[in-house]
């Protein structure tokens, strides 16, 4: 299995609570970077699409570890970020 589809397998039992949904993937190595997004839950932005940027660690079967995540309020400054942690991977 690669680490790619573990990762997704991983994913669905513990997805992010405020972003849940992966619009982006990179993986190289034992390392992954997804860009995800979520409906803010907050009164005066209710709804409104929020974003997270997390890199993430395989440190053993079916288990990863964040190593960096960053929530992000447009989708502009989360694939900046997305493609600064893939170039560092």
């Amino acid at each position: 299995m690669t680490i790619r589809t573990e990762f997704l397998r991983w994913h669905n039992k513990h997805p992010n609570f405020a972003t849940p949904w992966i619009e982006k993937l990179a993986v190289k190595g034992n390392k992954v970077v997804e860009l995800s997004s979520g409906r803010k839950m907050f009164q005066d932005d209710y709804n409104k699409l929020m974003y997270g940027v997390t890199m993430l660690e395989k440190i053993g079967p079916n288990k990863f570890k964040t190593l960096v995540g960053k929530p992000f309020q447009t989708e502009n400054g989360a694939m900046n970020y997305f493609n600064k942690l893939k170039r560092t991977i």
